[in-house]
């Protein structure tokens, strides 16, 4: 079936036909046509129509008790998750059926029974939840996915009991201790902790001691790449070194994962060597090195992805004056190809990165950008210029008023009008200088027409 006759808004007695319309003779179709059903109640709920699909509740519990098939019990708990959102208490009928599944040996029935239990908020649903996942922290033999799931489930449990979630701290503290045989625990366990932290600012802040801080980090060749992104996450906040072997150490372990494919576990690491890097006094220049060749390998990724490196790239700039990333101001010219966030942040950077060697090169870029069709790319180009020529100092400044100058000589209106707004701040900056500049400027006043040009 089309998924445009999946998501057209039915009323309960038409599917409830099909869910009714059993031909013994032709089981397959059967039940095709029952899965097929249960998918339009699922897809009008996400249409709203709660009114109509409550009243195959009683018909939904029907098929629950005598399927075996996973995707139909995964649709009966999509189901009661989502009308135990708006109505929790109409849904406690369907109790049995998610202990059952509780208390299967399936563990994907298990999963699905504790997912459903912490998302609807009523008492008789959350203390079952609370009490499967204690009997799951005590057992000593537990399927780690299970366990993960438990543990993440407590976040959601937050929402409706805070305090015997917060009770539960200690046990979170002790998984991440005891749990060596299983870091996938351990990841899911700080991150759990870190959360709640997170989200409760009354709480203490926490903390980790550096052994086990160390602990962790050993155990990234033996984890996937989300609770690697997971760990490192949590890191930044969490642990302080006490001595600077310590953070060259920590440094060592983290700067193997700039390479990883994974954007969010390189970005991660990338976020705690900074981080670590604020308790040394001095930084080692094959840090300074491998730290830039990982920016730039970033910087080959998504535009999305690009952006976000481009704006770290400006918090470094902006926060140290010694800077820990060397990277070569080509990087940051702008292709044809660039979405305009992406263009207007490499702006940034060009200007941030400006000195007096650079300087003749970015020049030669701004004056490109200056004559491009894009108007308002060509006018934040030559802004740019003028605040370079503020920014620098005299000898730099002469070079970019005689780039102003000759762009000046192309006779573009909007690109006159904007040197024109810019050369006001350069003549505050140095007012003794460039008067005979002035003279030229007056053979455009035919084309001036905007008020901040007329003003300037």
């Amino acid at each position: 079936m089309s998924d445009q006759r999946v998501f057209s808004r039915y009323r309960a007695n038409e599917i409830r036909s099909d869910l009714q319309n059993v031909d013994i003779k032709k089981a397959k179709a059967s039940t095709l046509r029952r899965k097929t059903a249960l998918k339009k109640i699922i897809a009008n709920l996400t249409l709203g129509n709660y009114a109509e699909m409550i009243l195959l509740f009683p018909d939904i519990l029907k098929f629950w008790k005598i399927e075996d098939d996973l995707k139909v019990k995964r649709i009966c708990h999509e189901y009661v998750r989502t009308i135990g959102s708006i109505k929790p208490r109409s849904t406690v009928e369907a109790m049995p059926n998610i202990m059952e599944d509780l208390k299967s040996h399936n563990e994907d029935l298990q999963i699905m029974g504790l997912e459903t239990l912490v998302s609807i908020p009523f008492t008789k649903f959350t203390e079952e939840a609370f009490n499967f996942i204690i009997s799951l922290v005590n057992r000593r033999s537990t399927s780690q996915r299970l366990l993960k799931t438990a543990i993440y489930s407590l976040l959601q449990l937050d929402d409706w009991d805070h305090e015997r979630v917060i009770g539960m701290s200690n046990i979170l503290y002790e998984i991440i201790e005891q749990h060596l045989e299983s870091p996938s625990v351990q990841i899911a366990a700080l991150k759990t902790l870190y959360t709640l932290h997170d989200k409760n600012k009354k709480l203490e802040p926490f903390s980790l001691p550096v052994d086990i801080a160390y602990t962790l980090l050993d155990t990234i060749p033996e984890l996937n790449e989300w609770d690697t992104s997971s760990l490192l996450e949590c890191l930044v906040v969490t642990v302080v070194p006490t001595t600077h072997a310590d953070v060259y150490e920590m440094i060592d372990i983290a700067i193997s994962q700039l390479q990883h494919v994974n954007t969010s576990v390189s970005l991660n690491a990338l976020k705690f060597i900074i981080y670590l890097i604020n308790y040394v006094d001095e930084i080692d220049a094959s840090i300074t090195e491998r730290l830039s060749n990982s920016v730039v390998a970033l910087l080959e990724k998504s535009s999305e992805l690009q952006f976000l490196v481009l704006r770290n790239i400006i918090l470094l700039l902006l926060t140290r004056e010694t800077p820990i990333i060397q990277v070569d101001v080509s990087y940051f010219f702008i292709e044809f190809n660039d979405p305009i966030y992406i263009k207007d942040t490499k702006l940034e950077c060009l200007y941030l990165l400006a000195n007096e060697s650079t300087l003749p090169r970015i020049l030669d870029e701004l004056e490109q950008y200056s004559t491009d069709i894009d108007t308002q790319m060509s006018r934040k180009a030559v802004r740019a210029i003028g605040n370079l020529a503020v920014k620098l100092g005299d000898v730099a400044a002469d070079n970019c008023v005689d780039t102003l100058l000759h762009l000046a000589e192309f006779g573009v209106d909007y690109v006159v009008q904007e040197i024109i707004s810019v050369f006001k701040n350069i003549l505050r900056k140095y007012p003794n200088r460039y008067r005979k500049e002035v003279i030229i400027f007056t053979k455009y006043m035919d084309c001036i027409q905007e008020p901040e040009s007329k003003n300037a």
